[in-house]
């Protein structure tokens, strides 16, 4: 091993690339090097400040161990709960001594084969769980990721998904902090390299986010525009661009931040594709729920950007939702409840089933706010009645809530149960209006300027170039070289 790394040391300082790329393919040389290491000794020699893409390139063949030990725990799961299959049935079988005995054979043979893959997993990935989250979180807070993804984006990203699929073990979501503050610390400093575009670093982190709950960090990656991707530069896959917006809706369910919610699973369903993807499916589904919840109506037909194989499949996989939508739609209680019991089954295997229920509770929300388009008062009882509530005094809980959360404005006179619905007192002239109102100009005029540079190096770009036909070329000129050209035309005619 202190070979390798010195290998490793000599190519990093002397920036020779291609060996660096040669000690990344040279796996069977690296993963029994790992064997019976002292990693804490080897990191304290290569130090993550000093050298982070030599420890990059140790990190990522410990991330291949870390795999393989994970599918081999999963084989020797597999093979136990087949042992206890086999012995379920030797037990309730009654055919006699000869079928007992085979039966134990069996049983002998499953246990030295689950034996023997148990002592394969320890000799090939002799690095835990633990060590590995540690190194690698080291790894991202300490090293120069600029340095790392100049050389090893490739490597880099498969880290950062390795990293994802350990810390949401079970056995390790104790503590993901220092993971969480790692992956970010990956997220900004590759963002000063390509701004606004989309790492696999984002998905790692929200992938994490999701199965810990701790949205701390999450919220305010995803308020970051996204407006590009460098799949070549930074080892994004086509999954992974889908992934990141469906993670983004879940969060943003999770704190009930509905139109945000919806805002992005539609762009999980409107990616570009070429085939049929079930993660854009799975956000289809969500996004009539969150739809309904945000906006208490339909959502419209998905737009005209949308590639054609979703819009001509993904319909008829979401039926019983856009039944639901309708009949919501349509105001129509009964139905809801009856096409919710009908696809309880379906609701359920797709964990979407709470989102149900909270859209059957806010239809009556829904109702309600509904009624300050038409009155300006009106008595809890008649509210009630309206709304389909049980009593008069749900109206109030209800409506009261309702105006905790500013989502009416009303006041109840409770001595005559009487409610008096009026508009927002706001009036948007303060100046804390002003600062979020110049705060957002400026944002979407940095979105534009951004937005038309890669439009521009888009059009540019040999890839686009080579799709348009040559009957389809523009040239741009100026205003002057127009009317010179034009003066010349017309001199021709005469």
């Amino acid at each position: 091993m202190d070979k390798l790394i010195d290998e490793l040391v000599a190519a990093e300082t002397g920036q020779n690339i291609q060996h660096l790329k040669n000690a990344v393919s040279s796996k069977i040389a690296y993963q029994n090097a790992l064997l019976g290491t002292d990693f804490d000794h080897l990191f304290q020699t290569l130090n993550f400040d000093l050298y982070p893409q030599s420890c990059t390139v140790i990190i990522y063949h410990m991330s291949l161990l870390i795999q393989q030990k994970i599918v081999q725990q999963e084989l020797s799961n597999d093979n136990s709960n087949d042992d206890d299959d086999n012995n379920n049935d030797n037990n309730n079988n009654s055919d006699g001594g000869s079928t007992t005995q085979g039966s134990n054979s069996n049983s002998t043979t499953t246990t030295t084969t689950t034996t023997t893959t148990t002592k394969s997993t320890e000799q090939a990935s002799p690095i835990t769980f633990s060590q590995f989250l540690r190194y690698s979180s080291g790894l991202f807070l300490q090293g120069n990721m600029k340095m790392v993804n100049d050389v090893l984006a490739l490597e880099l990203s498969e880290i950062c998904r390795c990293v994802a699929t350990v810390a949401c073990r079970r056995d390790q979501m104790n503590d993901t902090s220092v993971v969480l503050n790692g992956l970010q610390q990956v997220i900004i400093q590759l963002s000063n390299m390509f701004s606004g575009c989309l790492f696999p670093a984002h998905v790692s982190l929200l992938k994490i986010s999701l199965a810990t709950r701790n949205f701390d960090l999450a919220l305010p990656l995803l308020n970051t525009s996204i407006y590009t991707v460098e799949p070549r530069r930074t080892g994004l896959r086509t999954k992974e661009m889908l992934l990141y917006f469906y993670y983004g809706g879940m969060v943003y369910t999770s704190i009930k931040l509905y139109k945000k919610a919806t805002e992005f699973f539609l762009n999980c369903v409107t990616c570009p594709s070429k085939v049929l993807s079930a993660i854009a499916i799975e956000a289809y589904k969500k996004y009539y729920l969150t739809s309904l919840l945000a906006y208490g109506k339909s959502p419209p037909e998905l737009p005209k950007l949308t590639s054609s194989i979703v819009k001509r499949n993904a319909p008829s996989l979401v039926s019983s939702y856009k039944r639901f939508a309708d009949a919501y739609k349509a105001n129509n209680l009964v139905s809801m409840n009856n096409i919710a019991q009908e696809n309880l089954e379906e609701f359920q295997n797709d964990q979407n089933m709470e989102l149900i229920c909270h859209c059957l509770f806010a239809y009556k929300r829904h109702q309600i706010k509904k009624l300050t388009n038409t009155f300006i008062t009106l008595s809890l009882k008649d509210i009630a009645d309206k709304v389909k509530l049980p009593s008069a005094s749900d109206a109030e809980i209800a409506i009261q809530d309702m105006i905790d959360r500013k989502e009416i404005f009303a006041e109840i006179d409770r001595s005559s149960q009487m409610v008096r619905f009026s508009d927002d007192p706001q009036q948007y002239d303060d100046e804390n209006a002003l600062v979020l109102l110049s705060k957002r100009v400026a944002e979407t005029e940095k979105l534009a300027r951004c937005i038309e540079e890669v439009n521009e190096n888009v059009s540019l770009s040999r890839e686009f170039l080579i799709t348009v036909p040559k009957s389809e070329e523009i040239v741009e000129v100026d205003a002057t070289t127009a009317y010179m050209m034009m003066d010349t035309e017309n001199e021709q005619k005469a």
